[in-house]
């Protein structure tokens, strides 16, 4: 089983990594063994260095190596700089153990980018099920869009969605790539649109069919939706 958290800007990179290490809790404690419950981390360097991966450095953004030492801490601070602790953890990730930590090897990323990766992952790796794991606002989008790619590559994988700490819906805040600036009730209205573009596009398919992608899993297996859902 992978777990994977989408990028996000700095603004909102402390709700995945609170996210992905409740997921991962949640599925040890409900008694899948730690060996086969994997977080999968992308290696991507966007601090201007000429190491960057990235092409062009996107603003607010700190790359992979935040949400890493954010899992590893812990803590993170609230919009009004008080400290918050989300790993009270029956059981927390450990850093290396718990991770699998593989080359970003494009110089973009953008959600359908990372859906493809992680799919691809998965598959190389046999995974039975992969957790993906979005800020609120974001998760829609993610979910619909890592769903579509299984439909293409991966049939067999299961794909199940965790979602992030909630934060503040009118905390003004950077997205998609630190292009979108606006509070988190006007992303979510962005993300909505976006999905009906890239539909019509072909990237992404109808959410009724994702909706039925998700029942024909659920007749499947139970056992981690019962995980995840505690």
């Amino acid at each position: 089983i992978y777990i994977f958290g989408f990028s996000e800007t700095d603004d909102n990179v402390a709700s995945v990594a609170s996210g992905v290490a409740h997921a991962y809790s949640d599925l040890i404690t409900a008694g899948h063994p730690p060996h086969a419950v994997r977080i999968l981390l992308f290696d991507v360097l966007n601090d201007g260095s000429p190491q960057d991966t990235l092409e062009r450095r996107i603003p607010n953004y700190s790359g992979s190596k935040k949400m890493l030492r954010l899992i590893r801490s812990g803590t993170t601070r609230s919009s009004t700089g008080r400290s918050q602790h989300f790993m009270n953890l029956p059981h927390p990730p450990t850093y290396p153990d718990d991770f699998e930590v593989h080359k970003w090897k494009h110089s973009t990323i953008h959600t359908l980018r990372e859906a493809k990766a992680a799919v691809t992952a998965c598959k190389a790796a046999g995974a039975s099920a992969l957790v993906i794991v979005a800020t609120p606002f974001h998760l829609p989008r993610a979910l619909l869009t890592t769903l579509s790619v299984a439909a293409q590559s991966d049939k067999h994988l299961k794909i199940y969605s965790h979602t992030g700490l909630p934060l503040r819906w009118d905390e003004t805040v950077t997205h998609s790539q630190g292009l979108l600036v606006g509070d988190r009730e006007s992303l979510l209205d962005s993300e909505m649109e976006r999905m009906f573009v890239y539909h019509r596009k072909g990237d992404l398919m109808r959410p009724s069919e994702a909706l039925e992608a998700l029942r024909k899993r659920d007749r499947r297996t139970a056992s981690l939706y019962e995980a995840l859902s505690n």
